[in-house]
């Protein structure tokens, strides 16, 4: 029997019970939605050598570095290439690097995937 914890994870769900945090439709859905985003992070070369250069650069930029140059303090969620691995970017160079929070990664990413649709058509 496995162990269970109580309420799904997943905001409006209320069944009961559940094991690791979410609901069987739920872990059902969220095994589709890894599998439907195609390979593993490994795979997609987020591998022991960056995790390491990752590790490295964010213990020499702990802050977000767009929330520094707008003279706010934010600690570091993602490491970024700046220029993207889809675009030809070194993966493991750290010039190629930039420590953001969840809000700057997320605009940039967005603004990444405009250019490279603008760019397609």
């Amino acid at each position: 029997m496995p162990i269970l914890y109580g309420f799904c994870g997943v905001r409006g769900c209320s069944a009961q019970p559940i094991r690791n945090g979410f609901c069987a439709q739920h872990q059902r859905d969220r095994r589709s939605e890894r599998a439907a985003r195609g390979a593993s992070p490994h795979a997609q070369g987020y591998d022991w050598a960056w995790r390491r250069v990752r590790a490295r650069y964010v213990d020499e930029h702990p802050l977000c570095e767009d929330c520094l140059e707008r003279d706010r303090v934010t600690p570091v969620d993602e490491v970024d290439h700046v220029i993207p691995l889809q675009e030809g970017g070194a993966r493991l160079d750290p010039a190629n690097l930039r420590s953001l929070c969840r809000k700057h990664h997320a605009a940039k990413t967005k603004r990444d995937q405009a250019r490279r649709r603008r760019a397609q058509a």
